[in-house]
């Protein structure tokens, strides 16, 4: 048995579900079996879903988060980078030829403010960066075309299949120096393909600097809401000095998670 990666909800809704896995787990491993929960971070506090999951991780073959917050909740398991991380690397354009700044914010959360606005505008124009907005997800689409209006800049717009729009996509970070978004997957795309990745947002969420600590990159968000627009520039011109620490790191985590992958496909042939 192998569950899904990625967030899973623990309120008291779960508790029947996280019963059934449990009870589930004993029997495949009764039986001879292997379970795996490949890496996870749990959103929710229920007491009694925690206490059923523990459970079901007790019984499981191998488990493993993506974050030190879950880990401690539960106290079963391995810390791991984000699964996305397994994807391919690629090298994209040389440095020198990238001239693109390129911008992905979720749609369900605020309009960036107005120093957001000129944070981005100046620094961009400041270090000769074309601004480009994009959807990595679907729901996102409205307001990355939001974003490009107001700062003049230009929208790849989702206009194909999922499958095309995400190699275009990839083309796109391939030719961004930064990336700027505050969802985790759009900035480990980007730093897959050689961006440099950062979140500057009005109040981020623990998410993004919590999975990209793991990994050893520190300091990536920045809360706009206790900056002012002139440490704002100063930050991104910061990050984009880290190019070098971003390989490193990101090629660090793509093997680590190659090598789960491997290991978890002997359990299972074994």
């Amino acid at each position: 048995m192998v569950f899904e990666p990625g967030e899973i909800l623990l309120d008291r809704r779960a508790i029947p579900r996280e019963i059934a896995f449990a009870v589930a787990a004993v029997i495949a491993r009764l039986r001879g079996g292997a379970v795996v929960l490949p890496p996870r971070a749990i959103v929710g506090n229920s007491r009694a879903s925690l206490a059923a999951h523990r459970l079901h991780c007790r019984f499981a073959s191998r488990v493993y988060w993506r974050d030190q917050v879950s880990f401690r909740k539960i106290g079963v398991g391995t810390v791991v980078p984000d699964i996305a991380f397994g994807c391919d690397i690629r090298d994209g354009l040389p440095w020198d030829d990238r001239e693109t700044l390129v911008v992905s914010l979720r749609g369900d959360r605020p309009s960036p403010s107005a120093a957001w606005f000129t944070a981005v505008d100046a620094w961009s124009k400041s270090n000769g960066l074309r601004v480009v907005t994009v959807a990595q997800v679907v729901e996102d689409e409205d307001r990355a075309m939001s974003i490009a209006n107001q700062l003049g800049a230009v929208h790849y717009r989702w206009t194909d299949t999922p499958d095309v729009h995400e190699e275009r996509v990839r083309e796109l970070y391939g030719s961004a120096r930064m990336v700027i978004s505050d969802r985790l997957h759009v900035l480990v795309l980007a730093s897959l393909g050689g961006a440099v990745p950062t979140e500057m947002v009005t109040g981020p969420r623990q998410k993004v600097r919590s999975h990209f600590a793991q990994i050893g990159l520190e300091g990536i968000s920045l809360d706009l809401s206790e900056t002012s627009t002139a440490e704002a520039t100063e930050f991104l011109s910061a990050q984009l000095l880290r190019r070098s620490e971003v390989r490193a790191r990101v090629r660090e985590a793509h093997d680590e998670i190659r090598d789960l992958k491997t290991s978890v496909e002997r359990l299972f042939v074994a």
